[in-house]
């Protein structure tokens, strides 16, 4: 980190017009506007999402592995993250 940039901000990827697509961020699911990209995946994340998601590897200061556990896993944005079989009927007391 550098002095001053309390969150590593200036050590990350930022995103130009130029830019591939990224996948959201693993943790919040937003897509920032700039980051650390899983080179597997190639979700953007924020610095402070990199540090609450389990198992990930940083590699270097715009690059990081967070496919490795299960836990990290990103659903497929064509799909709806609840499915029908997800759903249950609940009822109120």
């Amino acid at each position: 980190m550098a002095p001053g940039d309390p969150d590593g901000a200036s050590n990350t990827l930022t995103l130009t017009s130029t830019s591939t697509n990224y996948l959201p961020c693993k943790k919040c699911k937003a897509l920032p506007a700039g980051g650390m990209v899983c080179i597997k995946c190639n979700s953007l994340n924020h610095p402070s999402c990199v540090k609450l998601l389990k198992n990930i590897q940083i590699l270097d200061k715009s690059s990081v592995i967070c496919c490795n556990d299960k836990s990290n896993f990103h659903t497929d944005l064509k799909e709806p993250f609840v499915k029908d079989s997800d759903l249950r009927i609940l009822s109120l007391p």
